[in-house]
């Protein structure tokens, strides 16, 4: 059987990719603030700043 690993990095992008806010707000309402303000380094800045 093959294993498929994605990062919650990668699934949180394409989340936001695809303005699927509703499921990105269920899993960051599961996670620690920290862990939360850690993934803000990581995400794209939209080009207009």
């Amino acid at each position: 059987m093959e294993r498929n690993t994605v990062s919650l990095f990668e699934t949180i992008q394409t989340l936001l990719d695809n303005k699927r806010y509703s499921t990105l707000r269920d899993i960051l309402n599961t996670m620690n603030p920290v862990d939360i303000a850690a993934l803000s380094r990581w995400t794209k800045r939209p080009s207009s700043c």
